[in-house]
């Protein structure tokens, strides 16, 4: 399925409209509200902040409390005021200047209802953490002011490959609950690390719900189930290229999956070593992870939808099929 060469163009030009410069690397001002959930009641908005934000030292929390910066229910307090669950605090933030990303998206089809891209790396879907304009969503919004786009599914900010956004609340509901229900088929490419034994098999380590520092997660006995089916396409010099197709959808799934099994996707600093995260931020900088949604297969509206988006060039010499 394809829309015409000039819908294309029309596309990437709006695109590169709004993202030459990027809108999170010019600087700007916000505010940032965070309220105080049960689990940090009794704490300090020093160490409120100190134990959200690891990667910034405390001493620059505290000057940032002592000179009004933050705020406790629109109030200037002391480093060391105890917090209340329900609480808000508030975080003026003066000349932020976000992390560069990669902003070729490319169009692989769109109509009334859906729009599909091929999204590059790194580039976060939405909003969080440090990103807040140079996210997918808010240059979508840039370009593209008079449509409202719905997420459905989610990528990280740096896998590459197949997203769809909606285009009306109806058909946002049908699409979500098929991907609720695995109706809708999923297709990843990886490169891994090692020599993978056997051809197929089955994933099945549980994920925790729990966010680590950086929003990352960890797999765990308590945790959900999940399940992915990874097939071996080629080996190379303690290398596999594999396809993997997950049957739930986890946060992190494949990621956490192949590094459970000590086949940790190349580029996957952080999953390979469970330290990287308490001192590193979730997304890399580079366009280093070689994860990439390559197939996407659902039915709508009585319409057969099926899209690849080609492997990247850091895939370059890569032979899939």
């Amino acid at each position: 399925m394809q829309n015409t060469t000039s819908e294309k163009a029309e596309f990437n030009q709006r695109i590169q409209q709004v993202t030459s410069p990027l809108q999170g690397s010019v600087p700007y001002s916000f505010t940032f509200l965070k309220s105080v959930k049960l689990k940090d009641e009794g704490k300090t908005v020093l160490d409120f902040y100190a134990d959200a934000f690891p990667h910034k030292n405390r001493l620059e929390w505290k000057n940032r409390i002592d000179l009004g910066k933050i705020t406790v229910n629109n109030t200037v307090v002391s480093s060391d005021k105890i917090l209340k669950k329900s609480w808000i605090t508030k975080h003026q933030l003066d000349d932020i200047v976000e992390p560069q990303v990669n902003a070729n998206i490319s169009l692989i089809y769109q109509d009334e209802n859906i729009l599909v891209v091929n999204k590059p790396a790194p580039l976060p879907v939405h909003p969080s953490g440090r990103f807040i304009k140079n996210t997918l969503t808010a240059i979508l919004k840039l370009a593209f002011p008079n449509q409202e786009y719905k997420i459905v599914h989610r990528l990280d900010a740096n896998t590459t490959g197949l997203l769809v956004l909606v285009k009306n609340k109806k058909t946002a509901n049908i699409l979500m609950e098929q991907f609720k229900n695995q109706q809708i088929k999923k297709t990843y490419i990886a490169l891994v690390e090692g020599n993978v034994d056997g051809k197929i098999f089955e994933i099945n380590t549980k994920i925790g719900t729990e966010k680590q520092i950086s929003g990352a997660r960890k797999v765990s006995n308590y945790g959900q189930e999940a399940k992915t089916i990874l097939s071996v396409i080629k080996k190379g010099e303690n290398q596999t290229l594999v396809k993997l197709e997950p049957k739930s959808g986890k946060t992190n799934q494949l990621r956490l999956h192949l590094a459970s099994v000590n086949h940790p996707i190349v580029g996957d600093y952080g999953y390979k070593n469970p330290d990287y995260f308490k001192t590193n931020p979730m997304t890399y900088q580079e366009d280093c992870l070689m994860l990439h949604a390559f197939k996407l297969s659902f039915v709508l509206y009585g319409k057969k939808y099926d899209f690849i988006a080609d492997l990247p060039g850091k895939f370059e010499g890569v032979k899939v099929l």
